[in-house]
Order: structure tokens, then sequence, then C-alpha cells
């Protein structure tokens, strides 16, 4: 007996040796929650995991919560597909702030800009996508780690952080306003149809010419547009953050994402990372901006503008890709 006892004894210590070396040898080190780098950008460490991407409630039914919208208005969401995020990743908490721009880029394009606020912790805005990416690299370059926009997949699981519904914070905006910043203009409103030719939602003023140094011309504003008068961008991280602490997701500014837009891409998208079409005129936009309706802020709307396209409403959040063991990322 003593002897059986003994040697039970003997493979239990045996076992947790094991088991203790392979944690140690196996598993990746544990990542910080949260890291700010060296130009004050702070972020969340995004967990992988699997979500609901898309539009799950039936299209007439949401056509149903915002006034003048119909069914087709949102088709681009469907179906609604289970997507896994294979690996956990970095993403800023605010949008891109001007200041960490200049710092960056050491240029101001939204400088002179009629009705554009300025200063050091308002979104950086009238960026294109092209140069978000060269914002990218440049901070890498910079930082020694690897920089890039958001996919439209980590954007919307980012943005949704473990919930179903509308937004972050449930099915209605109504009264929700403590959450984000939007404003009053409805779907097919003249005052934000700009461009409509190339933008496949009316999401912002958009051109496709790079920003003039001198400030625009001030013209008449339809009374459609009166709600302008009284909304504006607002500094980051004004208002309640979501689930996983980041700020501004529904509306503030649009936000860039890598991805190619593709308005039926949801029938072919992979069940894994997906990274959108593989070309494509325009490229994807997310959340919303201060003077769109909230209709435009949620979760799970989806905009495309020409990547050379920018506007007072767009600007960006960089995701930061963790290093693994042996340095690899």
């Amino acid at each position: 007996m003593i002897n059986m006892v003994g040697r039970n004894l003997f493979l239990l210590v045996l076992s947790i040796v094991v088991l203790c070396h392979e944690v140690r040898g196996g598993d990746e080190p544990s990542l910080p929650k949260e890291i700010t780098d060296s130009i004050g950008i702070s972020m969340v460490l995004i967990p992988a995991g699997k979500f609901v991407m898309g539009s799950s409630e039936p299209k007439e039914k949401l056509a149903t919560r915002f006034e003048g919208a119909t069914p087709d208005d949102f088709t681009d969401e469907y179906p609604a597909h289970t997507v896994e995020i294979s690996k956990p990743f970095y993403l800023g908490k605010n949008e891109v702030t001007q200041e960490q721009w200049t710092r960056v880029m050491e240029t101001t394009p939204w400088k002179g800009e009629f009705g554009i606020k300025e200063g050091a912790n308002y979104p950086a805005i009238l960026v294109n996508w092209d140069d978000a990416n060269e914002f990218c690299h440049k901070l890498s370059a910079k930082e020694g780690k690897q920089y890039r926009l958001p996919t439209e997949a980590e954007w919307e699981y980012a943005c949704r952080a473990g919930t179903n519904t509308q937004f972050s914070f449930g099915d209605s905006a109504d009264g929700k306003s403590e959450y984000g910043w939007w404003g009053k203009a409805k779907l097919n409103d003249p005052s934000i149809a700009i461009a409509a030719s190339t933008v496949t939602r009316p999401a912002a003023n958009v051109s496709s010419e790079p920003p003039k140094s001198a400030p625009r011309k001030v013209e008449p504003q339809p009374e459609t547009n009166a709600v302008r008068d009284t909304e504006t961008l607002h500094e980051v991280g004004q208002k309640k953050p979501n689930p996983w602490g980041l700020y501004d997701m529904h509306g503030n500014a649009w936000e860039w994402c890598s991805d190619n837009y593709g308005e039926d891409y949801y029938r072919s998208s992979p069940a894994q990372d997906p990274q959108g079409p593989e070309v494509g005129r325009s490229r994807t936009m997310r959340g919303g901006a201060y003077f769109n309706n909230s209709i435009f802020c949620r979760s799970a709307l989806r905009s495309g503008v020409p990547a050379r396209g920018h506007a007072e409403g767009i600007g960006f959040r960089v995701v930061m890709v963790p290093e693994s063991r042996g340095g690899e990322k």
C-alpha cells in the first residue's frame, strides 16, 4: 500500500512538472492590455475571437428604426455571417489626432478649411486613404513595430466588443448621446449627398482632389443643412467608451479601413480574417461622422470612398501588430 501511494504521488508530481514545463515553453508570453507609443497613441489589446458580422435583423424591420430609410439602404450588410479574428491585435483607443498626425507627417491638411475645428486632440481629418497608409508606414519605421489600418472585419469586431445590437450600447441611439457624436442629417439629405456617383452612401462631403491650402469660399447653406451650424468635430475621448475601452467608434469622424469596398462581398467573404475584395473602385470606411444621422453610426454600417478621396468627416485609427516569440509578427 505504501509503495502504491508513493508511486501515485510520484506520478502526480511528475505530471505537474511536465504541465508547468509545457506552459512555460509552449504558450506565448502574456500581452499588456494597453500600451502607449512614443507619439502618444494609446492602444487597447483586442483578443482573438469570433463574432457575427453584418446585420442579423431583417432589412424590412431595420428600415423601420430610422426615418427615411428603406430596406435597400442596408443591402451591403447582408448576409450576416460568422467571422473569426484569429490573432489578437492592438487598436487605437481614439482616432489619430491632429497632433499625432503632425508629429509623423509634418503636414496639416485640415489647416484653414472652412468650419474645421483645429487643435491637438481633434481627429486628423481631410486625410485620404493613401495618406493614412503613409502615416502607418512612417510610424512603423519610427517605432520599429508594424502599424496598419484595421481590416473592415477587425473594425466591426472591435466596435461591437462582444455585443450583437445595432450599437455597442444597444439597439437605439435615442437618449444615448453620451456614447458618440452624431447629427440629424437623414438618408439622401442633399446637405451631405455630395459626389454621390463616387460614394456608395451619402456619407460626407467628399472630394477626390487634394485639400487646398486656402479656406473654402463660404456658400449659402440650404435649409436642410442648417443643422450643420450647431454640429462640429469634437476632441477625441470625450464620451463613454465601448465595452472594450474604445472611444468614438460611433460618430465624430468616419474611419478608413484597409479593405477595398464590395457591396456583395459578404456573400463570398472567407470565414477567417477576411481582407476584403482583391480589387475595387473604393476603400471602406466605418463609424459615421458628427453630422450624420445615427443610422450611419451603427456597428454594421458600411460605406466606400475612392482611396484618393478626402473629406471633412474622414479620419482613421491604427492597428499595431503584437510581436510574437522570436520577434515574428
